[in-house]
């Protein structure tokens, strides 16, 4: 008799085994091929005992509860064999099935190349010693052991379940929470700083202990040897009844109409309440009183995803009985034949199964806001902060517990048995999860994305509805199905394409046309470009690393290194002096480049720059003062150099350079040992000097360079991505891996390369309008931004406004835009700093040389500047507006850093603050644009204060 049971349980079982067992292959098969760093971390042995493990809960469950589904159990009764060897024969198939599955997964891992690689050893030293592998050492015995003890755990969890429960789903489920439960991983918490073996020996206990209960439950629910109740006959008025009943149900049957009439719906509701109400007390258990238990015994903890991964399971369970239980019990045929409309049953059983899903849901957000109030709290806020996204998000989140439950409404409906079609709508879950989550977490498509999936799902099983409530033999029900699945597949697709490309706005083209033109500059002979002489010197310049960092003041400890360096490079100051006198400088020509060119062909200014820094700073030491004011200009220079109609990189670094030369210059005019004549040039060179071009010049030059990648072929296309994914380092020594390719094939797809370019050109468009602005009325004042590229709002085609958040969020979800747009925001946060620098610049000469005229004494007021004629006029502080002067007040005494002490490195640092008592302070209102009257540095990173410049009072000058 067992081996017949084997039989049938086999016949029953065998195809789920070779679904999950094929399933199983083929993901690790796509692992092994796009992700071999996980094979070696082992993902292959924790899948195979993941896919055994769910084999054998079904497969245990399945052994009684599907067996009463069924109604075959009152056969197995009469069958001449006791309860006993019912139960010895379906646990044992279950799980002996179970192990054969495990150990064929754990064979078909070891074939994969380091498929076992977390059994590896220790590797031996050539010395003999032992180094231990970054792997766990896990022995083969250890590994078949650990996943038996699990497979033993699993069963005896689905057994017991299974042997008093008559919903097999519900049965499953169940056992998988108290698998979890009972698992090595789940007990071992409970005896944290013990041995190992005490979590696996009481995990092994809770095993028997379920198996044996399971094993009395199942004796004790067998058939009695007399009813318990008597049933009683019925009535003459109920047999009456019944038979009038019959006959307007023929007599409908005959005419050719329901024989319901409106009574339908409100049948076919009570019927599904009925349903309902049998399995919402075990929905509820699961939704809300677990996730409340283990947040109440959580230690403080939050696990909101559990709260999550619960409701996410309730919703499976909704979406598989919503049909499944009409399915399971044969009766959509029954309702055709009484003439039920296919779509009154479909409406009428999906609603009345979503309202305790959402009541459930709604109960689990109550419980969840009322345990974690709190820290939920500072997160609701921040939802409020950004509305617009939050609700997007919020949507998607319910769209993902929605996903679930569609499929599996659609599985009950293509399943007659509760195990297949619970097994199925778990393995189409997972495989939506796994390329849906891909796509999400590869930014290929947001999260709105799965507000689609649930919608589309439910149309199909609405289209097949004809089909399951007929349940025509053959073929064509099964060829529908697949045909409409391919259909919503096509049309998903294309709608993801369209949102993807064409759902991105574009500007009016007399607004591209004004915001973009730009003349590009023309070819420079070699002979006559400085950059050439940049190069060489670059290439040869020998400063080892951090010697150009350092400050070159006298009574630093690292004089000594530093006039080192200047010996050891003193060749090439001559060079570099050279270059910036030169009146042509070209870096690269972006007439022939592209977003993907990096920064190729541009040397390390840096290092020339900060060498040429460390000389004028050693020479205003040596007391050379026009010799630093020389070197000094030179810098100057070069930041004129590095901007204009340049990439943002190079722009980038001349906004550097022109830091780094006003820094000089304030501490150079702060020096005691300035005379008249020295201040009067420098602020007479300075206020002829060439004004720094446009700074929305960089974006433009960005945009041509967007223009010419879009002319580019598909194949160079994707070289080009390749090339600038990869790092120098990697694209010599390592080999793209798949899941490398399989990415980069994403990102060059013709939709992608279409959202990227008009990505780029809303966000340039932006920066250009932003650019343009005045620094007081820019949304770049706001000195944190949330985004890294400082979306930036812009008008579009048809009047549609972005905000900034907007076009961050576009920005999000393009992955080239994330890897190849320049951070605009230090750009221009340093436009704006060193505009206020200059500006401040011109007073600090004007008023040093007050100083130096009036035998060491700052004036009182910016005024007399004017009434001496030092200055024509008095710059605006850009900050206001509408515009004012500068601040400039007596200082009371309060820690800041004076302009000698301004470091080219760490200008905010505030360990160099000291008093700044006879000091006269000249203030911009910063970035916060509030008149702090000089009391608060706000320094140079955006931080809210004042932009203080202090001046020593009573500095005479040398006689």
């Amino acid at each position: 008799m067992v081996g017949r049971l084997w039989w049938k349980d086999a016949r029953q079982l065998l195809p789920m085994w070779g679904i999950v067992a094929a399933f199983a292959l083929c993901i690790d098969g796509i692992f092994v091929r796009y992700s071999p760093e996980e094979v070696r971390n082992g993902f292959l042995l924790g899948m195979a005992l993941f896919w055994a493990a769910l084999y054998a809960c079904l497969a245990a469950t399945a052994a009684f509860a599907g067996e009463r589904e069924a109604r075959t159990m009152t056969l197995l009764d009469t069958l001449p064999a006791p309860r006993r060897e019912v139960w010895l024969a379906k646990s044992s198939f279950a799980l002996a099935t179970a192990a054969a599955l495990g150990l064929f997964l754990f064979l078909c891992a070891g074939l994969a190349p380091d498929g076992w690689h977390r059994m590896a050893p220790d590797v031996v030293t050539p010395d003999g010693g032992r180094m231990l592998s970054t792997a766990t050492y896990w022995p083969p015995w250890v590994v078949l052991g650990l996943g038996l003890l699990v497979l033993v755990v699993v069963i005896g969890n689905g057994l017991f379940w299974s042997s008093w429960m008559k919903n097999v789903l519900l049965a499953a489920t169940l056992a998988i929470v108290t698998s979890i439960l009972a698992s090595p991983l789940s007990v071992s918490p409970v005896y944290a700083g013990q041995s190992r073996t005490i979590p696996v020996l009481a995990s092994l206990a809770i095993a028997v202990v379920l198996t044996v209960a399971s094993y009395l439950a199942f004796l004790r629910t067998g058939p009695p040897t007399r009813p318990l109740v008597a049933v009683r006959e019925p009535s003459p008025r109920s047999r009456r009844s019944a038979v009038a009943d019959a006959e307007r149900t023929t007599a409908g049957l005959a005419m050719g109409r329901p024989a319901w009439g409106w009574s339908a719906a409100s049948r076919i509701a009570w019927q599904a309440f009925r349903e309902v109400r049998s399995v919402a007390p075990w929905l509820l258990l699961l939704g809300v009183v677990t996730p409340m238990f283990y947040q109440f015994f959580g230690v403080g903890q939050e696990v909101y995803g559990l709260w999550l991964l619960m409701n996410g399971i309730v919703a499976l369970l909704v979406g598989l009985n919503a049909f499944g239980m009409e399915t399971r019990a044969g009766t959509p045929r029954m309702l055709a034949g009484h003439g039920a409309r296919p779509g009154v049953v479909w409406l009428v059983r999906l609603v009345l199964w979503v309202l305790p899903l959402l009541a459930i849901w709604t109960l689990g957000l109550v419980a969840y806001l009322w345990m974690t109030s709190d820290s939920f709290l500072a997160r609701l806020n921040r939802v409020w902060s950004a509305p617009e996204t939050s609700a997007v998000i919020i949507l998607g989140a319910l769209m993902i517990w929605l996903t679930p439950m569609a499929v599996g409404a659609l599985s009950g409906m293509a399943f007659r048995r509760g195990i297949m079609a619970g097994a199925m709508a778990v393995l189409g879950f997972i495989i939506l999860a796994v390329v849906v989550g891909g796509a999400i977490s590869a930014s290929l498509v947001g999260p709105w994305t799965m507000i689609a999936i649930p919608p589309t799902i439910l149309a199909v099983s609405f289209l097949w509805r004809w089909d399951w409530l007929l349940e025509r033999p053959g073929l064509g029900r099964w060829a529908r199905l697949i045909g409409l699945g391919a259909a919503a597949s096509v049309l998903l697709f294309a709608g993801y394409v369209a949102e993807r490309a064409w759902n991105v706005p574009t500007l009016p083209p007399d607004v591209d046309a004004h915001l973009f033109a730009v003349r590009i500059p023309a070819a420079v002979p070699k002979a006559e470009n400085a950059a050439e002489v940049y190069a060489d010197s670059s290439r040869v310049l020998r400063l080892r690393a951090g010697r150009t960092i350092s400050q070159v003041v006298i009574k630093e400890n690292n004089k000594e290194q530093v006039l080192s360096s200047l010996a050891e490079n003193a060749d090439l100051l001559p060079f570099i002096r050279k270059a910036a006198a030169m009146p042509a400088c070209q870096f690269v020509d972006i007439s022939h480049r592209t977003p993907l060119s990096a920064m190729s062909g541009f040397p390390n200014m840096w290092n020339l720059r900060m060498l040429l820094a460390d000389s004028a700073r050693k020479r205003r030491a040596d007391g050379d003062l026009k010799g630093a004011w020389e070197d000094i200009i030179a810098v100057f220079r070069m930041a004129r150099q590095q901007s204009g109609v340049v990439p943002l990189f190079i722009a980038q670094s001349g906004q550097d350079a022109e830091q780094t030369a006003l820094w000089l210059a304030m501490n150079w005019a702060a020096d005691a040992r300035q005379t008249p004549e020295l201040l009067k040039a420098a602020l007479d060179q300075f206020k002829e000097f060439q004004a720094i071009p446009d700074p929305a010049d960089p974006y433009r030059a960005e945009a041509v360079m967007a223009r010419n990648m879009d002319q580019l072929s598909s194949a160079d296309f994707a070289v080009k991505v390749e090339d600038y994914l990869l790092s120098p380092e990697a694209s010599r020594k390592e080999k793209v891996t798949p899941l490398k390719a399989l990415y980069h094939d994403f990102l060059t797809t013709p939709w992608e390369r279409t959202r990227f370019g008009r990505v780029i050109r809303l966000f340039l468009a932006g920066a250009i309008q932003d650019a343009d602005r005045p620094v007081a009325q820019s949304e770049r004042v706001a000195p944190w931004r949330s985004s890294p590229w400082n979306g930036l709002a812009v008008w579009t085609r048809g009047g549609r406004f972005l905000s900034g958040q907007q076009v961050a969020d576009l920005i999000q979800w393009t992955p080239l835009a994330q890897k190849t747009l320049p951070y605009t925001h230090q750009y221009m946060m340093e436009v704006d700093a060193n505009e206020v620098s200059r500006r401040a610049l011109v007073q600090i000469l004007g008023l040093r040389l007050y100083q130096a005229r009036h035998d060491g004494k700052l004036p009182g007021s910016l005024d007399e500047l004017l009434k001496e004629g030092i200055l024509p006029e008095l710059p605006a502080d850009p900050f206001t507006w509408p515009h004012k002067p500068f601040g400039y007040v007596a200082s009371d005494g309060q820690k800041l850093i004076p302009l000698e002490d301004l470091s080219l490195l760490s200008p905010s640092a505030v360990f160099q603050n000291r008093s700044t008592s006879g000091h006269r302070l000249l203030y911009s209102v910063g970035w916060d644009r509030v008149d702090g009257h000089a009391q608060d540095n706000g320094y140079w990173g955006g931080i809210p204060g004042d932009l203080i410049f202090p001046l020593a009072d009573n500095v005479r000058p040398p006689k």
